[in-house]
């Protein structure tokens, strides 16, 4: 199995109180053998992450990925997760509030090559889940 993988990285933090990144890496896997014909096989991953911090105490952020995946020739499959966290500091009092899979995916897929094979699978994930908190210094 072969594998070639295209990484690119870029980070802003010209915005005042902002910090944004995006990462986005590409992947193609294919088998090199005698018994099958080669079949290129794409992933595409893109991730942005948004920090924004108005003021000393307050920190808020947005974290999403978006993935592509050939899982046979000429044929796709997409997924889109969104996050967001936010928090409050007051003197020794932490409150957070976070929300993760806004989307509520259910089901994420991998596909990868074995010998002259592509095998296909699919997980479940944890739906929707909305967290608050509140931590105490001491």
């Amino acid at each position: 199995m072969n594998k070639k993988m295209l990484p690119a990285r870029s980070q802003v933090k010209a915005i005042k109180n902002t910090n944004i990144t995006y990462l986005a890496k590409g992947k193609i896997v294919w088998q090199d053998n005698n018994l099958k014909n080669k079949v290129y096989l794409k992933d595409w991953a893109q991730t942005l992450s948004i920090y924004y911090f108005p003021k000393k105490n307050i920190d808020l952020s947005f974290h999403s990925d978006y993935t592509i995946s050939e899982i046979r020739k000429r044929e796709y499959i997409s997924y889109f997760f969104l996050d967001i966290m936010a928090k409050y500091k007051y003197k020794q009092i932490e409150f957070g509030f976070s929300a993760t899979n806004l989307l509520n995916k259910d089901t994420y897929s991998i596909t990868y090559l074995s010998t002259v094979n592509s095998v296909y699978q699919k997980f479940p994930l944890r739906g929707r889940e909305f967290l608050f908190s509140t931590k105490f210094k001491f």
